[in-house]
């Protein structure tokens, strides 16, 4: 499950308590079943954030998330803008990675999405029932 988070960084402490939560109830998970699941929290950002906010975005990486940093330089087909330009672009970084398969699921959060336990085992349960048997 790959948890994937856009932002334009324009508040980095509620972006910084998103992730946190993210990354908390992946370890509580994690002791309580043991490895149900692989559960990755990706932020993804533009190149210009990035660059003016690298120490904020290198602190996420140190607490676990992966960082994606969409170049200036990417365009869609169609031209797609802002959210959908990134996460088309994240889309084509998991591609590229072997991630998009019938085994990886993709939550995809908001800058201010804070998750807790019922969220990350609400998902997993629905992963669950929809998996064939």
């Amino acid at each position: 499950m790959i948890l994937v988070l856009p932002t334009n960084g324009g508040n980095f402490s509620t972006l910084k308590t998103s992730v946190e939560s993210v990354i908390f109830w992946r370890e509580i998970l994690k002791m309580k079943y043991g490895e149900l699941a692989e559960i990755s929290q990706w932020v993804v950002c533009e190149q210009n954030d990035y660059e003016k906010n690298r120490e904020s975005y290198n602190e996420l990486s140190l607490i676990g998330s992966k960082i994606i940093v969409v170049p200036r330089g990417f365009s869609t087909a169609r031209d797609t803008k802002f959210k959908a330009r990134a996460l088309t672009y994240t889309l084509n970084v998991m591609d590229k990675e072997g991630l998009i398969n019938e085994n990886v699921w993709i939550y995809h959060q908001d800058d201010e999405t804070k998750v807790g336990e019922d969220t990350m085992i609400g998902i997993m349960d629905y992963i669950c029932q929809c998996w064939p048997q």
